[in-house]
C-alpha cells in the first residue's frame, strides 16, 4: 500500500503536485507487473484523526482522477487500470456513500470508522451495495 496526500488544505493543483512527488518517489523502481500488487491511498493529512475535515468528495475525485493518470503515464491504460485508489480521511459511515459514489473513488481506507466491528460491517455492506470496484 501506498499512501499519498498533502498536509495543508488548499487548491486541487497543489495536492496533485504533492501526491505526484510522493507517487513518483514511491514507484521509482516499481515494473508495471509489480505494480498490479499495489494499493493507492489518498490521505490528505489535513482530514485525517481526530479533528479531520473530511474532504469535498469533488475535490477527491479529482485528486483520483490525477493519480489515475500517473499510473496510466507511467505503466499504461491496462496496467494503471488494475491498481485500486482508495480514499481516506475522517470516512464515516455518514459520509461513505458520498465518496463511493465518486466513479474516480475505487473503494475506502478507512480508520477510526473500523474500530467498531458492527460499523465496519456496514461500511462494507454499503460499499457491496453500492458496487465498489
Amino acid at each position: 500500500m501506498i499512501c499519498v496526500g498533502e498536509t495543508a488544505q488548499g487548491a486541487e493543483a497543489a495536492a496533485v503536485a504533492s501526491c505526484r512527488r510522493q507517487l513518483d518517489a514511491a514507484l521509482m523502481d516499481v515494473s508495471a507487473s509489480a505494480a498490479q500488487s499495489l494499493l493507492i491511498a489518498y490521505e490528505p493529512g489535513w482530514a485525517i484523526g481526530a479533528g479531520g475535515i473530511p474532504a469535498d468528495p469533488g475535490f477527491v475525485a479529482g485528486i483520483h482522477e490525477a493519480l489515475h493518470m500517473m499510473l496510466v503515464q507511467r505503466f499504461g491504460d491496462e496496467a494503471a487500470a488494475g491498481i485500486p485508489i482508495l480514499y481516506g480521511g475522517s470516512v464515516s459511515r455518514g459520509n461513505a456513500e458520498r465518496y463511493l459514489r465518486e466513479d474516480a473513488v475505487d473503494g475506502l481506507f478507512v480508520g477510526r470508522a473500523a474500530r467498531s466491528a458492527a460499523d465496519f460491517i456496514r461500511l462494507i455492506e454499503l460499499a457491496q451495495a453500492l458496487g465498489s470496484k
